[in-house]
């Protein structure tokens, strides 16, 4: 029973580290398919994130806005409603480009595991074979088989995603707008006859001389042999587009094999879509700033209810027409300093207190950065509101019924005294 319990405890121990032990890196310095990859993926991966920062302004603007006076609460509501809008808008724009950028990666992926499986192919070497006399009566059935070290298969799969954590791909630093790829062709050999020893030199051949050997000075074909060598040839892309993405002063080119020119293009396409599609998920991003949106007909329409109190259709579209730019930079700034002056500044300064919020102790809305914090505060203000709303009816109905016992003692006295007479 102990050897049990010792060999089960050793079996425990030997899963433990297994499960616990590094992965293996599968991934080399050669494997630059994978490793371009994986820094489009990077970059993907760093503008794939959600920014809640407009959602924050927002959320701060209906706090202020809830906690100050009416004149105060005229200028908050309205960039409130802005950044809230807006934030919605980013949301929405940012999934467009990251689903964009999305299937541009995987496409890109795709071709660049193809490139990896065709640079790996075209390697592949024929194992030599030792000269036979041709003129012998006996039977051969020599097999022909690919050497060891060139067998155009790859037995260990390197991911993008290894090769962005991987030691042994650390030395390929440059980021991947300053790669640039360089298409080669890869076609098997043809059946034309090589003319010479010369032109079988490196690829797979049957020769047939003397001695076996491919030589040029040889007339007595007695024996054969076939020669060690490549089946495949490899050659520049002479066709346009010769690359894909073409940073200016590409600091670091790579060779990615295709099977025809065809593919070469539409490889070259894919990679130009990549590096657009993955820098459109930060360049397309709308503005929120009330500066820039002075046209905007939902910030316009903030502003006249603010302005006017009312919610009359009428008399919003015209005081909408009534509001020029001049009159919004002169409330909100014409730039980001303008802005933290005119109205941010003093949106931090505001106070929260055991009275108005139910914090704990006092504060400023300046100590509040937390998106899930500010929106907790905001339904508790809401909350508290409607408490203050309950318990000023539930006093005004009070009163009431202390005065009507009153009245109705009035009446009886008054209907008795006419009973009297």
């Amino acid at each position: 029973m102990c050897r049990i319990r010792a060999a089960l405890g050793t079996a425990v121990l030997f899963v433990i580290w297994l499960t616990s032990a590094e992965p293996a890196d599968y991934c080399t310095a050669t494997e630059e398919e994978a490793i371009y990859v994986s820094k489009l993926l990077a970059t993907y991966n760093a503008a794939a994130i959600e920014n809640t920062n407009t959602a924050v302004k927002a959320a701060k603007l209906r706090i202020a806005a809830a906690l100050t006076k009416d004149k105060e609460k005229k200028k908050f509501l309205p960039p409130a409603m802005l950044f809230d809008e807006c934030a919605r808008l980013r949301a929405k724009t940012s999934l467009k480009a990251s689903q964009a950028a999305a299937t541009a990666l995987a496409d890109l992926a795709f071709a660049g595991g193809v490139a990896a499986a065709t640079r790996t192919l075209a390697k592949l070497q024929t194992a030599g074979i030792s000269a036979y006399n041709a003129g012998t009566a006996a039977t051969k059935r020599q097999p022909i088989y690919p050497v060891n070290t060139a067998t155009g298969l790859e037995t260990k799969l390197c991911r993008p995603t290894e090769a962005s954590t991987s030691p042994t791909t650390k030395t390929k630093a440059a980021a991947a707008p300053d790669w640039q790829l360089v298409y080669h062709i890869v076609k098997p050999e043809t059946s034309a006859p090589r003319a010479n020893k010369a032109a079988t030199d490196g690829k797979a051949t049957l020769c047939l001389s003397n001695n076996g050997t491919c030589k040029d000075d040889a007339n007595n074909g007695a024996f054969y042999s076939v020669q060690a060598g490549t089946v495949f040839t490899v050659a520049d892309n002479t066709h346009e587009p010769k690359h894909g993405h073409n940073s200016p002063e590409a600091r670091k080119k790579t060779i990615w094999h295709t099977q025809s020119a065809e593919e070469a293009q539409l490889t070259a396409k894919l990679d130009t879509d990549t590096h657009t599609a993955v820098a459109a998920q930060t360049s397309n991003v709308p503005s929120c700033n009330p500066w820039d949106n002075t046209d905007n007909q939902h910030f316009l329409k903030a502003l006249a209810t603010a302005a006017t109190g009312t919610r009359d259709p009428e008399k919003i579209r015209e005081a909408m027409n009534k509001i020029k730019p001049q009159k919004i930079t002169e409330t909100y700034g014409k730039n980001a300093n303008d802005f933290q002056d005119k109205i941010w500044k003093r949106l931090e300064d505001t106070p929260i207190t055991p009275q108005n919020s139910g914090v704990k102790e006092d504060t400023t809305l300046k100590s509040i950065s937390d998106l899930d914090q500010l929106l907790f505060l905001e339904q508790t203000l809401k909350i508290a509101k409607k408490d203050r709303a309950a318990k000023h009816v539930q006093q005004t109905c009070c009163k009431r019924k202390r005065r009507e016992p009153r009245k109705f003692s009035q009446i009886s006295r008054r209907m008795q005294k006419a009973q009297n007479k």
